[in-house]
């Protein structure tokens, strides 16, 4: 066009494609990207694929399926044959993964640099057609002036936002099918385990639910005991562990489900009947629609998308996040700035973003009375509710039947709270890794409100 070469960046092409070749969970990262924006047919081709599989919920992708939809579809098979000096198609994806990034920052701006080209060379060209059409049209101004900004905005939303923005009436009846979706058995969301606790809050998607306890009372045996709970009811449940490993983890799961003792699982102290019931529940484990995953160190990045490519592998509904602790972050953070940040992504990016129901656990004092920058936490979740371990005068005064734990809603956006006199009651068997309501539900004289 009047020979000007159109802007292209091979390079930057080549490098997204190659990064989503090594890594193909990338592709989540850079949502607005699309095939047509490639200057090289052949790497859109590619980034076509990628992400077809993505959107289908295959997330293991090789060179072999790869080959197999380029060979399985005409249109794909008639641009590599036109490239003359692409002789082996393998070959050619192996050679691509060689100038592949490793960080999510790189491909971005990887991805931002190939939109930018496709931007300019769409640009230049529309607006070549538009100056054609102006001097010839025999419009008025005003209708020649509407249609070359309609006709602008148009195209040029493609390259700001890949989502319309919709009035609340459009979405009326999606969202009213949405809540029909979240209704289960009587319950808006996924329902704990605790029954009196339904009575204030429930797990509902979009939502993060947090517990704050003290050290060592019981917050990962809650989380997991509800996790547990869900998955063995069907609800497909990942599990972000930063302290136990997953082999740590499956015995306690093992002392749940049995009801043996932790420590002689662990030893092998076990009659020839547990031993035959340790491997009925091991069959059990297999079939529950659950992941667990080790991982200390959360980078919010690479975490986003691993648990994104899961909820397409596996259709995680409910994520646990045990727990949320100042170990993250930028060196020059304070603990406060991590922990904030920890709630809000979790909250927004993971809940939000991906519609998923979120329970996870923060640390008190000892006393059981503050939480490191409570007004961050408290802003950012949804429901927070404090576990403590009952003093003596406190389970003589409840009595044997109501436990020795005690369970108080202290925030909550979606449902009542308790006055500070009041609480669920919770019996912890930490021997067997059980968590139960206790006989006596609930101590006080207030209703949910």
């Amino acid at each position: 066009m009047h020979e000007i070469e159109l802007p292209r960046d091979t390079a930057s092409e080549s490098g997204v494609i190659g990064t989503l070749l090594a890594s193909p969970e990338y592709i989540l990262k850079a949502s607005y990207l699309q095939a047509r924006m490639f200057y090289n047919r052949e790497l859109g081709c590619i980034y076509h694929i990628i992400l077809s599989f993505f959107n289908k919920g295959i997330v293991e992708i090789d060179n072999f399926l790869i080959l197999t939809e380029i060979e399985g579809n005409k249109g794909f098979k008639q641009t590599f044959d036109d490239l003359d000096n692409i002789t082996n198609i393998v070959d050619f994806l192996d050679s691509l993964k060689l100038v592949s990034r490793n960080s999510i920052e790189e491909y971005e701006l990887l991805a931002k640099k190939v939109i930018t080209a496709s931007f300019k060379r769409e640009s230049y060209i529309k607006l070549h057609t538009l100056s054609k059409d102006i001097l010839n049209t025999e419009e008025d101004i005003n209708v020649i002036n509407f249609t070359l900004q309609q006709q602008v905005a148009d195209f040029s939303k493609v390259y700001i936002c890949n989502e319309e923005v919709k009035t609340l009436g459009e979405q009326a009846d999606q969202i009213w099918e949405d809540i029909m979706k979240k209704r289960s058995n009587g319950f808006f969301g996924f329902p704990s385990k605790f029954e009196e606790l339904n009575n204030f809050a429930t797990y509902e998607p979009q939502e993060l639910f947090l517990y704050a306890a003290p050290a060592k009372t019981a917050k990962s045996q809650i989380l997991s005991n509800e996790a547990w709970n869900l998955a063995i009811s069907g609800v497909p449940s990942l599990y972000i562990d930063r302290e136990l490993s997953t082999e740590n983890h499956m015995l306690r799961m093992l002392a749940y489900l049995t009801g043996i003792e932790n420590r002689r699982i662990k030893k092998g102290e076990l009659s020839l009947k547990e031993d035959n019931l340790i491997k009925e529940k091991l069959e059990l484990i297999k079939k529950l629609p659950y992941t667990h995953i080790y991982k200390p160190v959360t980078d919010m990045g690479e975490m986003f998308m691993m648990i994104k490519s899961l909820k397409l592998k596996h259709g995680i509904e409910f994520l646990v996040y045990d727990y949320i602790k100042a170990n993250d972050g930028s060196d020059g953070d304070k603990e406060y700035q991590k922990l904030g940040r920890l709630a809000d992504w979790l909250k927004n990016d993971i809940a939000g973003s991906l519609n998923l129901a979120v329970l996870g656990a923060c640390q008190m004092d000892r006393g059981g009375t503050k939480i490191a920058d409570s007004s961050k936490i408290e802003r950012n979740c949804s429901t927070l509710s404090y576990v403590t371990r009952k003093t003596r005068e406190e389970m003589v005064a409840d009595g044997s039947d109501a436990g020795n734990l005690k369970l108080r809603v202290a925030f909550n956006r979606n449902g009542g709270i308790m006055d500070d006199g009041d609480y669920i009651n919770l019996v912890l068997d930490g021997d067997r890794c059980r968590v139960n309501q206790a006989k006596v539900p609930f101590t006080g004289d207030s209703m949910p409100y």
